[in-house]
């Protein structure tokens, strides 16, 4: 009974020895007493497991405030990552997979209940060759902050990543640059092609 299990049990009885002492706590009882015994003798042994008992009893609702303020920092925690414009993914020393959030999930065409556990060169094909497979180790090598930007062939698009390592492995925070690095290349190519321009007409113009 819920209500009652946490309530120590005496048993006294009047079979003495160290096998029946034995059957007695193995049946469940917290101590053993065996008859006779004075009044004295019994209120310590009460008052001693009634002393426990209150301990537990503080001890249980402290790790309980303990586990909900816990649990209640977490849900913060995956809140902020859930709601962030970066895809976040956690990766343990083992290069298994601990959480990754939603964006993470768009960015890379995951699953996310399926890859929670599995390695990461194999949920990832074509990454542990790639600079960012170079990176990761990197940071979780040297322990220091690595950044990275490239090309994603598996995924046809370009990503840039900010690793940070821990004790427990690293944290990396990606996003698509895509657009920003097909808007710097149109940008180029026109540089490229008016700076051609100019060198033709200065070349007519002498050849003129």
């Amino acid at each position: 009974n819920p209500a009652t299990s946490a309530v120590p049990v005496v048993m006294l009885s009047a079979r003495a020895g160290a096998e029946a002492e034995s059957d007695g706590l193995e049946a469940g009882a917290d101590d053993y007493l065996v008859k006779p015994f004075t009044t004295r003798e019994l209120l310590a042994r009460v008052g001693a497991h009634v002393s426990m008992h209150r301990l537990r009893l503080n001890l249980m609702h402290v790790e309980r405030e303990l586990r909900k303020k816990a649990e209640e920092a977490e849900r913060q925690y995956r809140s902020i990552l859930e709601s962030i414009s970066e895809g976040f993914l956690f990766v343990d020393r083992t290069w298994r997979i601990r959480y990754a959030n939603e964006q993470w999930a768009a960015l890379g065409n995951l699953n996310v209940p399926d890859a929670i556990g599995k390695d990461l060169w194999q949920t990832f094909p074509g990454l542990e060759e790639s600079i960012f497979g170079r990176s990761y180790r990197q940071a979780m090598e040297s322990c220091r902050t690595v950044h990275a930007e490239e090309y994603y062939e598996p995924l046809k698009r370009w990503f840039r990543v900010n690793i940070y390592p821990s004790s427990d492995g690293i944290s990396i925070f990606a996003q698509d640059v895509t657009e920003r690095r097909i808007h710097q290349e149109r940008l180029l190519l026109t540089e490229k092609l008016a700076a051609t321009g100019r060198l033709t007409a200065s070349i007519a113009h002498e050849i003129n």
